[in-house]
């Protein structure tokens, strides 16, 4: 009797610990994906206040700071929507976001075009295809299909050098709509517009927008740590981005909840356990800002390091950190074959995700600078859950977070095993 009373006792309180632990997960990604933090981008400056939300985490659960600040600034250039962009047409508005993206260098743009559409039997014919460019205009604006620029456009640079001759280009998606970010205005308007919602193929096209491009921008990471035990000189550094792609105007905002407000929030809660169990190798933990402009938070932390790169014993990157439902990715898993092997064995004896994949080099994320400079690495991103990337549908009422416990539970055993405990 005393034995199974036991048993329900440390049931129920392994139940409250973990319902505990998810609930605060859940605050730090709602918090971090709300319209307050603007898309955690430099349109409304809403990456200032992610940065000044994760300082108070770091405060809060008591890492230490280098030299009193969590604070390494650094600064970059970056083109911004402080308005919605607008695009018509014929009679139709077409939604910022949503039925249409921007490119991410689109200048300032207020003008109206005639549009020259590619249909599939042009975009076939060679022939026909080179008699339709000729007739390319500033007054006219492109439109066709993406799978024309693959298959075709781009196997003859001659067809590429006449798109420059038009006003703006609009590009089908089938899909999705995918946003990135630029340091630069390009000269030409390009558009992301999907498909469907692409009906009318003779109509004037009309666009207008006001993209402003902002020199010198301040960002900052944010880094803190605790003290080795045993091995202070040696270090484990586990790391994810907090940026994201900022907003449209007011009211068209990206909220980035798995991308990465997912990896942060696991950043925190290792922390949160290596501060009631101080580990016996110093572990740095760095928020790094401006990684969706160019891994830029990154690059310069490589450049300025708050402490001697030679003394990483590993670093791990977290970001996407949502899922799990068909595994895990360990970017770098092919290099170092050592740790991965550590990890996959770790994940068999706790049976926490289905698998556990590898893939070789790639400058895909944070940690991309720091193995240039000779730190050995993982990218750690899950696998499965919903499609949303880089849009306005990356919500945090969108993420299950079915399998975070396991991923928790397996980064946590293979960095206690890293450091010999």
């Amino acid at each position: 009797m005393r034995n199974s009373v036991f048993s329900l006792l440390f049931i129920c309180l392994f139940l409250q610990n973990y319902a505990q632990q998810m609930d605060r997960v859940r605050r730090v990604i709602d918090t971090l994906a709300s319209p307050t933090m603007a898309g955690r981008g430099a349109s409304g400056e809403g990456d200032k206040i992610a940065a000044s939300f994760i300082a108070d985490q770091m405060a809060e659960i008591g890492l230490l700071t280098h030299q009193d600040s969590y604070f390494q600034y650094f600064y970059y250039n970056i083109n911004t929507f402080p308005s919605e962009p607008k695009l018509r047409v014929g009679q139709k508005n077409l939604r910022a976001g949503y039925d249409f993206i921007p490119d991410a260098g689109l200048p300032v743009v207020h003008r109206k075009w005639k549009q020259h559409f590619l249909d599939s039997s042009t975009a076939a014919d060679s022939v026909r295809l080179r008699q339709f460019l000729k007739k390319a205009s500033p007054n006219k604006a492109l439109v066709f299909h993406e799978d024309y620029r693959k298959k075709l456009l781009l196997k003859n640079p001659g067809n590429l050098q006449q798109l420059d001759r038009y006003g703006a280009q609009i590009i089908l998606r089938k899909q999705k709509l995918t946003l990135g970010l630029s340091d630069r205005q390009e000269f030409q308007p390009v558009f992301d517009v999907l498909a469907s919602e692409w009906k009318d193929t003779k109509s004037a096209i009309r666009a207008d927008a006001n993209p402003s491009l902002m020199m010198q921008y301040q960002s900052a990471n944010l880094a803190g740590y605790f003290r080795g035990t045993e091995v202070p000189d040696s270090i484990i550094l586990l790391s994810a981005h907090y940026d994201h792609l900022g907003r449209m105007g007011d009211s068209i905002y990206f909220p980035g909840a798995n991308d990465n407000a997912s990896g942060l929030s696991m950043m925190l809660e290792l922390a949160r356990y290596f501060k009631e169990n101080p580990p016996r190798y110093s572990i740095w933990f760095i928020a790094f800002g401006a990684e969706e402009a160019g891994l830029i938070g990154s690059k310069y932390f490589t450049e300025h390091p708050l402490f001697p790169l030679s003394s990483v014993r590993f670093m791990i990157n977290l970001d996407l950190m949502s899922a799990g439902e068909e595994g895990m990715m360990a970017v770098n898993g092919t290099i170092f074959t050592k740790e991965f092997s550590l990890l996959e064995n770790l994940n068999k004896e706790m049976n926490a995700l289905s698998s556990i994949r590898k893939r070789g080099k790639a400058a895909n994320s944070d940690h991309y600078y720091f193995t240039e400079k000779g730190v050995p690495a993982f990218f750690f991103y899950t696998l499965g859950g919903g499609t949303a990337y880089h849009d306005v549908h990356d919500k945090a009422s969108a993420l299950t977070l079915s399998r975070y416990p396991e991923v928790y539970k397996l980064l946590l055993a293979f960095i206690r095993r890293l450091q010999g405990s």
